[in-house]
């Protein structure tokens, strides 16, 4: 029996310690970190934000995991607790959150950690405990004085460029870029519509920056006859293309074979900063749009800029400061293009043949980062130079695809999107042989799921032969009524109808071919040379803007209007143009900027501007710039930089004399000094009024006669006299020349700094120039010498004694001439 026990014993023994050898190698080890903790700020203000923090020593050992259940308490003054549980670190081993106090006294901050097992498996697997830890508390002070933020910096009130310091957080609201794509992230619609940048000012006067051509323009001359001019585009084949300003720099191409290639210009100067000859597919108008991608990641933080050129569904990613190719994509969707909230490039189709509805996102390609699962991997790194001259297969980038309900009708595809709705609308045809008009079917589809919102029947709303497609907003689309000149407005979350808005009693308000939203209004322009304004609210027309009778100069008895404009700053850029204007082109073509709100003609200057089914131009950092078919040149509009200069004479000058104060105002934006400018201006171009701008401009940048009834600017005088006072001294205004002269009699002696300011207008940032002249007192005058009163001997004695001896020589002189007759 014993022995029996004793191999009983021996056996398990034997099948015991080959576990006992396994438990060796994974055998449970603690760890001890440590649990930290911050509370900022301290002290805080009752109802401020406190932001606390907490992190273990070390990140989860295994890459890509979190550290759990971590517990905040906040105890408050009375002793009740606030209590934050089931959080989670970051990859890093840490994370935060945030309590707002409500109460002034004593707030008590904990963090807990219960503990975590970590388990690997393989050769060197390992289980780990990492016992659970406390954090040290925390005591934060709350008191009724709230603690003072950082104040923001103030817009910019002198000229200013880009880049723009990044201390300047608020300038995002009037630094918008121009992408050229869709959507209000920085992008815009074209092709009839109103292309809105909801992040910058506009130009409030016809004020020039530069020109620069494009192309030969004008009027060809000799032979070729009366008014004959170059070709300038200005409907299917636009010269100025597509254009985009991104971080200061606008791209453009040249839609004019074989001028193929793209060119970089400082959009403030007119500057080419680089030039490349890119050309895709056709070679021309491949430059499609601008991209700023905004990347935030656990290493990466910021954006970056690109240009992207497309040929079919292929398309070309190039780095926006150099224009250098990085990679190219392939099997691009078609579809609408939308930017997404960090700048992603969004593209939405339907396929109604095979019942689809999708989402592609640029973002979603492995390719262009440096790990293989972006989506898994908060480390990865935006890197698509890594794939610099590759190709990306681009249905990687399909985010999602969802089956839909067939929809019936022909050439369905989406016409409307409103990314702040999350709406997107698509329009097909139905048409029966009997039927007079075509049916409209509309279905509206979730932009974030592809799912079926509605689908609407227009029937009776005229033959669409010729659709204008205007960018939603704030979640209403717009359809044209042709045969009734009226637009109707739709609701885009129910399909249903809202207005119908009559358009202009003028026959010619058939053609009211383009228009957009801006804020609550909506407006249409055409044909008949009106503008109209309509409240989204009320459905009622809010104004109607007349540009005026041509008389003989067009067909329509107006300039008609016609295709894009631009919407900026509660301003409306719109040009008069045509369907392929005939040469000569009209006289009186104007651009005009249009008050949204009321309705009012704010300012206008002459040209025949980019329009039609194409973008009207860019506008960006507060400048507008397009093409003039006139001349065939680029012209930048916006506010600019001046100099003023100040002398002052004589130099030094007495008390109670006065002094002459001279000097100009000249405006040196970077168009006054281009050769012909330089060459009729030596002495500069004179800054001027706003009133007078238009026509100046005309004068100096298009040979339009010099007007006679041109004022200056004022010049206002600041001093600090010889007592230390700074103090006004009075105003003038420069002349059309850009002299002035002011004429001022100081008060008080002493050294005198004048500072001759211009305070700025609409037209020109403010400038100052400074001089000096000093004022002496009188020289002393010495004092008056009294007169004597002449004595009795002066009176009597003198003149008597003067006369004796007056005899005396007589006498003597007399003798002489006697001894000489003695023989």
């Amino acid at each position: 029996m014993i022995k029996n026990k004793l191999i009983t014993l021996t056996l398990a023994i034997l099948l015991v310690l080959p576990s006992i050898a396994i438990l060796s190698n994974v055998s449970a080890v603690d760890v001890e970190t440590r649990l930290f903790i911050s509370a900022v700020p301290n002290p805080i203000g009752v109802g401020q934000t406190v932001n606390v923090q907490w992190w273990l020593t070390i990140p989860h050992p295994i890459s890509g995991q979190t550290w759990n259940n971590v517990k905040v308490t906040v105890e408050k003054p009375d002793g009740q607790t606030q209590v934050f549980d089931n959080l989670k670190s970051d990859i890093n081993g840490g994370a935060y959150i945030s309590f707002t106090p409500s109460t002034v006294g004593i707030y008590k901050v904990h963090a807990s950690f219960p503990g975590q097992w970590v388990n690997t498996t393989g050769a060197n697997g390992y289980t780990r405990w990492y016992v659970p830890l406390d954090s040290k508390t925390i005591s934060v002070t709350v008191q009724e004085q709230q603690i003072t933020i950082t104040p923001e910096l103030p817009f910019p009130t002198e000229y200013w460029t880009r880049p723009i310091n990044s201390e300047n957080r608020g300038w995002y609201q009037i630094s918008g870029n121009w992408l050229m794509g869709k959507g209000d992230k920085d992008a815009l619609a074209f092709e009839g519509s109103g292309n809105a940048n909801l992040y910058s000012t506009g130009p409030n006067t016809g004020h020039i920056m530069w020109t620069k051509p494009l192309l030969p323009g004008g009027i060809v001359g000799g032979a070729m006859g009366y008014g004959q001019a170059y070709y300038g585009g200005l409907n299917y084949e636009p010269m100025f293309r597509p254009p985009i300003i991104m971080n200061g720099v606008l791209y453009y191409e040249t839609a004019e074979p074989p001028r193929y290639g793209t060119t970089a210009v400082d959009v403030r100067t007119g500057e080419t900063l680089w030039y490349q000859n890119i050309s895709y597919g056709s070679g021309f108008n491949s430059l499609r749009m601008g991209q700023v991608y905004d990347y935030d990641s656990e290493n990466q933080h910021g954006a970056f800029a690109y240009l992207w050129y497309s040929s079919g569904n292929t398309w070309y990613m190039h780095d926006a400061f150099t224009g250098n190719y990085i990679c190219t994509l392939s099997n691009v969707p078609n579809g609408y293009v939308q930017m997404g909230p960090k700048g992603e490039i969004l593209i939405y189709n339907v396929n109604n043949a095979q019942k689809w509805v999708q989402m592609w996102n640029s973002s979603a390609l492995p390719g262009l980062y440096s790990a293989s699962n972006p989506s898994q991997n908060p480390n990865t790194y935006w890197r698509p130079e890594q794939s610099q001259g590759k190709t990306i297969n681009a249905t990687t980038g399909i985010q999602w695809k969802v089956n839909v309900t067939n929809v019936p009708g022909a050439g369905n595809s989406i016409q409307w999107l409103d990314e702040k709705a999350g709406i997107m609308i698509t329009s097909a045809t139905v048409q029966k042989p009997t039927d007079v008009w075509p049916t409209f079917v509309h279905t509206a589809y979730s932009t974030t799921t592809g799912q079926l919102l509605w689908t609407q029947n227009r029937t009776n709303i005229g033959d669409m032969k010729y659709p204008v497609y205007i960018k939603p907003y704030t979640g209403l689309y717009a359809l044209p009524y042709r045969e009734n000149k009226q637009w109707i407005i739709y609701d885009m979350a129910t399909g249903s109808e809202k207005y119908r808005l009559d358009g202009p009693e003028d026959d010619w308000g058939i053609f009211d071919v383009g228009g957009g939203f801006a804020g609550d209004i909506f407006y249409t322009a055409g044909f008949a040379g009106i503008v109209s304004g309509y409240n989204m609210t009320t459905g009622q027309k809010a104004w109607e803007f007349y540009g005026g009778s041509s008389g003989f100069d067009t067909t329509y008895g107006t300039w008609a209007f016609y295709g894009a404009s631009i919407i900026a700053d509660g301003k409306i850029f719109i040009a008069h143009n045509e369907h392929s204007p005939d040469q000569p082109l009209w006289r009186g073509m104007k651009m005009w900027a249009i008050n949204v709100t009321t309705g009012e003609g704010i300012w206008n200057v002459s040209g025949a501007y980019q329009g039609g089914r194409n973008a009207m131009g860019a506008l960006a950092d507060g400048l507008l710039v397009t093409h003039n078919a006139m001349d065939n040149q680029i012209y930048a509009f916006g506010k600019g930089p001046n100099a003023v200069t100040a002398t002052a004479s004589p130099k030094v000058t007495p008390l109670g004399a006065s002094v002459l104060l001279e000097g100009t105002v000249m405006d040196i934006a970077a168009g006054t000094k281009q050769n012909e400018q330089a060459a009729r201006f030596p002495n500069g171009v004179p800054a001027v009024s706003d009133e007078s701008m238009t026509y100046w401009m005309e004068y100096v940048y298009m040979q339009r006669p010099r007007p006679t009834d041109t004022t200056g600017v004022p010049v206002q005088f600041f001093v600090v006299d010889g007592n230390g006072n700074y103090r006004s001294i009075g105003t003038t205004t420069s002349d059309a020349t850009g002299f002035y002269s002011f004429q001022w009699t100081p008060d008080i002696s002493g050294k005198f700094t004048v500072y001759a300011m211009f305070p700025g207008s609409e037209s020109y940032w403010p400038s100052q120039a400074t001089t000096a002249f000093a004022v002496d007192q009188p020289a002393a005058t010495s004092a008056p010498i009294p007169t004597q009163e002449p004595s009795m001997a002066d009176l009597y004695f003198m003149p008597m004694s003067i006369a004796i001896i007056i005899a005396i020589i007589v006498v003597g002189i007399a003798m002489v001439l006697m001894m000489r007759k003695k023989p």
